[in-house]
């Protein structure tokens, strides 16, 4: 992690690293073999400066778009294309 003097900053990839870690975990005990990263693309381009090889190599696809203000029942139309590969 780079050096920030900005304390919202330094919140989000405390934030960042905190995500990656508990995916690597998951990762390790086989929770998952593929994943699909949504986020937006600030967050996402902290996740991949920080992604580790193995949780890279599982990564399928990433989709650079701000989902959490959508109802549960939505997201399956964000992914379909995704999804259809």
């Amino acid at each position: 992690m780079a050096y920030s003097s900005d304390p919202a900053r330094v919140r989000q990839m405390r934030f960042v690293l905190r995500v990656l870690e508990f995916l690597d975990d998951e990762l390790a005990n086989s929770s998952f073999d593929r994943l699909i990263i949504a986020a937006p693309a600030k967050f996402l381009g902290d996740l991949r400066e920080s992604i580790s090889k193995p949780l890279q190599a599982a990564t399928m696809s990433e989709l650079s778009k701000d989902l959490t203000h959508l109802k549960i029942e939505k997201l399956p139309e964000h992914f379909a294309d995704i999804l259809a590969l």
